[in-house]
This record gives C-alpha cells, sequence and structure tokens, in this order.
C-alpha cells in the first residue's frame, strides 16, 4: 500500500519568493516566469503574456472563524479557497466587474483552473491579509494569483493562481476580454512559452 501522504511540495521544490516586490513570481534564483509549464499535458504553445505593473491589485483581511477550522482548530483546506473568492471578487470589482453589472449583463468571470500551495497552517482567531492582483492577460482568458499571509508574525500562509474566462449566460459563451483591459496588458514574452489547453 503506498502512503497517502507525500512529502510537502517545498521540502521538495522551493517555491517561496525571496523577493520583498509585490506580486514577484522570483525564487531564489530561478525566474518561475521563464519556466516553461505544461497544463494538462497537451495543447499547443502559446506566450505568456505579462501584465504592467499598473494592474489592478488589493489587500483584504480576514479573521479565521470556527467555521473555517476542523476540530483540531485548524483552517480547512477549503476556507482557503472562500478567503480567496473574496479577494477575487473584490480584485472583479477592480478590474470593471461589477456584481451589479454582471447580473444586468449576465457576462461572468468563471474559475477554470485553481492552483494552490499551502505553506503553512493558520488557526482559529488568526488575522491573515489576502493579496490579489491580476497576472497574466491571454485573448479569452486570465490568470489572477493571490497570496495569504499572516501579520503577526509575516507568515506566508498560501500561494494560489486562478485562471478565469468570462462567459456571457445562460448560453455559456466564451467571451474575449474587455477592451479596457489592453491598458493592463505588458510585454509579450517571447523567450518564454507554455502550454494552454
Amino acid at each position: 500500500m503506498q502512503p497517502v501522504f507525500l512529502a510537502r511540495m517545498p521540502d521538495r521544490l522551493p517555491l517561496h519568493e525571496s523577493s520583498n516586490s509585490p506580486g514577484s513570481r522570483r525564487c531564489g534564483d530561478v525566474d518561475l516566469a521563464k519556466i516553461d509549464i505544461v497544463i494538462c499535458g497537451l495543447g499547443r504553445l502559446a506566450s505568456h503574456n505579462t501584465v504592467k505593473t499598473n494592474a489592478p491589485r488589493i489587500r483584504t483581511e480576514v479573521q479565521v472563524m470556527f467555521f473555517d477550522t476542523d476540530c483540531g482548530g485548524v483552517v480547512s483546506n477549503i476556507a482557503y479557497l472562500r478567503f480567496i473568492e473574496i479577494a477575487r471578487t473584490l480584485l472583479a470589482e477592480e478590474l470593471g466587474l461589477r456584481l451589479a453589472q454582471m447580473a444586468e449583463t449576465k457576462e461572468y468571470p468563471v474559475v477554470v483552473r485553481t492552483e494552490i500551495d499551502y505553506r503553512r497552517g493558520a488557526k482559529l482567531g488568526d488575522h491573515l491579509l489576502i493579496e490579489g492582483w491580476l497576472d497574466q492577460l491571454d485573448r479569452a482568458r486570465f490568470w489572477c494569483a493571490f497570496r495569504i499571509i499572516r501579520p503577526a508574525d509575516d507568515a506566508l500562509i498560501a500561494e494560489c493562481r486562478q485562471m478565469l474566462a468570462l462567459i456571457e449566460m445562460p448560453a455559456a459563451k466564451l467571451l474575449r476580454l474587455p477592451v479596457d483591459w489592453e491598458k493592463y496588458r505588458g510585454t509579450q514574452n517571447s523567450n518564454s512559452k507554455k502550454r494552454t489547453p
């Protein structure tokens, strides 16, 4: 029988940030933006589209409540995703996707993929800071990145990236990203390629 719990990711590959700049993707001497990423193992090559530093960023705070924890008083994995969802909703507002407007237009951002690395456990009563920013833009999808920090000891609790797409309901029609988001589009990194589904 194989063990259910494998070694923690940080023990095998140090992915925590070493840069003090918000949104940095540097890890030691390895620039994560230049590593080829395979998503689902299949797909065509597409250029990595970075965003400018003027792209919206948000910060919000939460306190860990009883319903966020398991019987040991440690935050459940699913609760971190709820914290991320709060931050993502606030970030969407900064990007011009207002909740009331979405209800009127029936155009919604939907999560297509979530990548999350749990670094340390948060506990009942902890005050956490969630930072979110627009990380990457493609033609019809975009990535947002999030970081959860416990300010009391400056501990990195979790890092997350989510790929989203805009759809029109009820037909679930895929939409191009808003034209006014072009102001956030940075340079296209021709040296870096990634696989897309």
